[in-house]
């Protein structure tokens, strides 16, 4: 590091604008890469994890999906796209103005600061918040430390020079007198940057609209109205399988059927939207298959091979497998049968023959059976249904809407999981 910085003190400045250029167009690529990310995730979840998905702490996908990706409801990446794209050209601008170029420079310098004390944040947030490293956020980190190193160096500025500089630039641009030799023209490219951030929030919210579809709900209006229900009482028995903290405070149950289309978004939406959560809630998977052969409160059996899929699930949970086979089930699900659900488990290394006896066995049968039980106790009808805490959740679709409550029950820090009943 300290060779890189030694050398960029030896590069002329008109290679140093060139330099930040370079740098701007290689933040706005990888930015418009997170930006794609991230609204994939709001709409599909995290059902094909992208390229830059290693392990649990090495995450794209798990930073990407939290709350702290958005501001101002579109993705922080987008923000920095807009900013690298205003640094391009105002870098360009000081390039050909030569004279003048200064203000423009200072200009882009003043904001490279900004950006970098939100880099600091973001960095934070990402490693102390979430525990996780994104890679592709890491290396728009490093650009916005170089934008910023780069313009200093281009202005003659020395570490201890720069606060002295601040001062006299935010004098200058209001007004005062300052012992700078240039005119800011701070209003002039306060204004562009404002105007550029304006269209492209316009744009983004736009865009988002027309991809994620989401009802346009007041979140703290429904957020009080779900607290207005009646807590249910669930039933959860010891062998449910269970996501995030067994311990935690909050408590979250999924009604689902593996043949259901809305719990396959659910099953890879819910996830996600819980990630910067799982150190506080747990979340219980349930069955409650529409398939007459094995559930007894619905007519008619429309998902015929429910009742067997969820069956094989119980037997992944037995394995030590179930979320990953549960995935892998809702990914297939429109070739879901029996043949499938033992290849799936043959693919993760289970002998399909003792899988093959697992699933027809009466234990497998009467595990889901007792999922079914208690979810009529919980007059489910339908699925998926979600309960938080005991109450219904009506918008479980609804990414804002679901973490507000989720927020609102931690907030609250009331004895709410006396309403669940383990069963031992």
């Amino acid at each position: 590091m300290w060779k890189v910085l030694k050398t960029m003190w030896t590069i002329t400045p008109p290679w140093i604008l060139r330099i930040v250029a370079a740098c701007s167009i290689m933040g706005a690529g990888i930015a418009l890469f997170a930006t794609n990310q991230t609204i994939r995730i709001q709409k599909i979840g995290l059902e094909n994890p992208s390229s830059c998905v290693v392990n649990a702490w090495i995450n794209c996908d798990a930073a990407q999906a939290s709350s702290y990706a958005l501001m101002v409801g579109v993705p922080v990446a987008w923000w920095g796209f807009l900013y690298y794209v205003w640094i391009g050209i105002t870098v360009v601008w000081a390039a050909f103005k030569k004279e003048k170029g200064r203000a423009a420079a200072s200009a882009a310098f003043v904001f490279s600061l900004m950006a970098l004390i939100f880099t600091f944040y973001k960095a934070y947030i990402l490693v102390l918040v979430l525990k996780v490293l994104c890679p592709v956020c890491v290396i728009m980190y490093v650009v916005n430390i170089a934008i910023a190193l780069f313009l200093g160096r281009y202005l003659g500025l020395s570490f201890r020079e720069m606060p002295g500089f601040l001062k006299g630039y935010f004098r200058l641009a209001f007004g005062r007198p300052a012992d700078l030799n240039f005119s800011p023209r701070a209003a002039l490219y306060f204004t562009s940057a404002a105007v550029l951030f304006s269209v492209g929030l316009g744009s983004m919210k736009r865009v988002e609209a027309h991809a994620l579809k989401l009802p346009e709900l007041n979140v703290a209006e429904e957020v009080t109205n779900h607290f207005l229900q009646p807590r249910n009482i669930i039933e959860i028995d010891s062998f449910v399988p269970v996501w995030g903290n067994p311990q935690g405070s909050v408590t979250i149950v999924e009604f689902s059927d593996f043949q259901c289309p809305s719990c396959r978004f659910a099953a890879f939406h819910l996830r996600s939207v819980l990630w910067e959560f799982r150190n506080h809630v747990r979340f219980y998977f349930m069955n409650f298959p529409l398939d007459n052969k094995i559930n007894p409160y619905v007519n008619l059996g429309i998902h015929k091979q429910a009742g067997l899929a969820a069956r094989a699930a119980v037997c992944a949970q037995q394995r030590g497998g179930f979320w990953e086979y549960h995935d892998e089930i809702f990914r297939n699900q429109q070739e879901l049968n029996r043949e499938l659900l033992l290849s799936l488990a043959t693919k993760r290394g289970w002998n399909s023959e003792d899988f093959a006896v697992c699933m027809d066995s009466d234990e497998s049968f009467q595990r889901v059976r007792t999922d079914i039980e208690y979810a009529h106790r919980a007059n489910v009808k339908a699925t998926p249904t979600l309960f938080i805490n005991g109450r219904y959740v009506k918008y479980w679709y609804h990414p804002e809407i679901l973490r507000a409550t989720i927020r609102e029950e931690l907030r609250r820090s009331t004895q709410n999981n006396s309403v669940f009943s383990n069963k031992r």
